[in-house]
């Protein structure tokens, strides 16, 4: 019964499908051989790409009930590995990034459904965050469900993963036919895995894909063939180095709007990152980057910038430059020495027009200074006069 609630997640359509395959088993087979039959079936179910037909009509049934945008936003999350777990507002400026809503409030609210649907269940917390902080909400797709659309994908092209490709047979490839133009590819491995031999097939697919993921240990992406991307996720890819981060810079990806290299180990920021003119979204958070250029500050299009549980101490008054900034997050392990800063500072951020959301956390004796104190109190009373305004200041 254990087992079958994990796999079900709180969906009772799918909860009396399993129920129906076990009563079904029970009765065509042996109580010995029934067993040993439902112990293989739930093992399948947790790790092999085949379902019991009753939990596959119990989940064809789910889908079919899904809004058309609602299955959209399911046939994007394969884009992750198996077992992904993500934050909301993470998730939330992926689909935004990626065309797949229009605003966040939108986002949100299709967040919440597939929430009530039992869809997206929350992961319980690990204990091991600091316990000064909040630890933050995490999220999965329920497993089966994941499952069952990533099989109906499959046969429709509609993301390609590392493993569809290399089950391409060479001779079945026809230019410009819809199989051979994959516009969301996702390169995921647990192992190490050189995909060079799988490059060289694809290699004239690379102008058309729109969106790439890599993560885990996949290794010699040659990023520079896709120069037509508007999304690069990659969110603890374990061989990404700073060679790589400037390898994209001066790749012309002049489409780019969101680019994440979050939970990776590059160090360094390049100041060729302006020539990515048309980033929206900026997420270096849980980096070794200890410093921004100032030629990041020539982003005129970025709405959000993530700088959370990074090595950065400093930001340049020059973030004035960034008018259009609407999230700027600075927490975590990461913290502001407030006190190095001039007076000018905090009214530099005042002058940000359109930021809606400041999250920031400084030390207690960072907050000791009253000139600094009267600083920011006038410069968040300008925002909230000026706009509907979120902002965060922790103090530890």
């Amino acid at each position: 019964m254990d087992l079958i609630s994990r796999s079900c997640e709180g969906i009772p359509l799918l909860i009396t499908a399993f129920a129906a395959n076990i009563n079904e088993a029970q009765k065509t087979s042996t109580h010995s051989v029934g067993l040993r039959g439902r112990t293989a079936e739930f093992h399948s179910v947790e790790e092999g790409p085949q379902l019991p037909d009753q939990v596959r009509r119990a989940l064809s049934h789910i889908c079919r009930d899904l809004p058309v945008e609602l299955m959209t936003l399911l046939q994007y999350m394969n884009m992750f590995p198996r077992g992904y777990m993500f934050e909301k507002d993470c998730l939330v400026m992926k689909w935004i990034a990626k065309g797949l809503t229009h605003s966040e409030g939108e986002a949100e609210c299709h967040f919440s459904e597939l929430v009530d649907r039992n869809i997206f269940t929350l992961v319980p917390p690990t204990g091991e965050h600091n316990l000064d902080e909040a630890e933050p909400c995490r999220w999965q797709v329920n497993k089966l469900v994941l499952q069952f659309i990533s099989s109906i994908r499959s046969r429709a092209a509609f993301v390609f993963t590392r493993d569809m490709l290399t089950s391409l047979e060479p001779p079945t490839i026809r230019p410009f036919s819809e199989i051979c133009m994959p516009r969301w590819l996702a390169l995921h491995s647990p192992v190490p895995a050189d995909i060079q031999g799988l490059m060289q097939t694809i290699d004239h697919w690379g102008q058309n894909v729109r969106s790439l993921a890599v993560s885990g240990l996949v290794d010699q992406v040659p990023l520079n063939k896709f120069n037509y991307l508007v999304m690069l996720d990659l969110e603890d890819w374990k061989n990404l180095k700073d060679e790589d981060l400037l390898q994209i810079c001066n790749s012309k990806m002049y489409l780019l709007r969101y680019l994440s290299v979050r939970k990776t180990q590059v160090s360094k920021l390049p100041p060729q990152i302006k020539e990515l003119c048309s980033l929206r979204t900026l997420d270096v958070s849980h980096t070794q980057i200890s410093k921004l250029p100032s030629q990041a500050f020539e982003l005129g299009h970025l709405i959000k910038l993530d700088l959370r549980s990074t090595k950065i101490r400093m930001l340049s008054e020059k973030i004035v430059g960034l008018q259009k900034l609407q999230h700027l997050l600075v927490g975590g392990d990461t913290t502001l020495s407030l006190i190095k800063y001039p007076l000018s500072f905090t009214p530099a951020l005042g002058d940000l027009a359109s930021l809606r959301v400041l999250a920031i956390t400084c030390s207690f004796h960072q907050c000791s200074d009253e000139a600094y104190q009267d600083a920011w109190l006038s410069s968040l009373e300008e925002m909230e006069a000026a706009r509907v305004f979120d902002y965060t200041l922790r103090a530890r």
